[in-house]
């Protein structure tokens, strides 16, 4: 899937990512790193 993110960069995510990786995505103000499942 394509996904544009807040700092205006655009990315190809593949369906397999964790839901934990999505979580830490979506929660910045958490301080988690992003899951492996995200590295380029």
């Amino acid at each position: 899937m394509t996904t544009c993110f807040a700092d205006g960069s655009v990315r190809t995510i593949s369906a397999t990512v964790s839901p934990n990786t999505w979580w830490f995505v979506c929660t910045p103000q958490g301080g988690e790193a992003n899951g492996p499942d995200l590295d380029p």
